[in-house]
């Protein structure tokens, strides 16, 4: 895949709430349809491969092949979590304070340089969003940032009050 494609990491919570079609995961398919279309990358830890193992209200075996088929997409990158990445997660726990399965995410989206990552943590946000990295690492929920409506599309209809008399 070519480098020069936006690159947003997803988190496991994300991965998660995501395949298990959670409501508050909506923008990840929007986000999903573009990595189909080569309009950008979803990054992944190698870690969360191992993370992501069950699926609210599925059964093992129905969980197992959705993880599976997810992890196989071409537009799905996995980046390694290695020893200088597990160092950078210990130094995540001690200065904020967090749990060290986030600081893996972060650390990884450090090490590989990725600029966005999307979890449901907010506790990953409020501690260390754009404050490690280079570039620093935007921490966020996952937001749908596609292109406005074509002006072929039709726009909505703006809400209208109650109708003007006529004359």
């Amino acid at each position: 895949m070519p480098a020069s494609l936006p690159r947003r990491l997803w988190c496991s919570c994300t991965i998660i709430d995501f395949l298990a079609g959670k409501v508050r995961a909506a923008d990840c398919e929007k986000i999903w349809n573009q990595a189909r279309n080569r309009e950008l990358e979803i990054v992944v830890s190698t870690l969360a491969m191992g993370e992501v193992a069950k699926l609210e209200g599925q059964t093992d075996a129905d969980a197992e092949a959705k993880i599976k088929q997810f992890f196989e997409e071409r537009w799905v990158v996995p980046a390694a979590y290695d020893i200088t990445t597990a160092e950078k997660v210990r130094d995540l726990v001690r200065r904020y304070g967090i749990k060290p399965i986030d600081a893996a995410h972060i650390a990884t989206a450090i090490q590989h340089h990725i600029p966005l990552l999307e979890t449901f943590d907010q506790e990953m946000i409020d501690k260390v969003n754009g404050k490690e990295g280079n570039p620093l690492v935007a921490i966020r929920n996952p937001r749908y940032d596609g292109p406005p409506p074509s002006p072929q599309q039709p726009l909505p209809l703006a809400e209208s009050g109650p109708a003007a008399p006529s004359a």
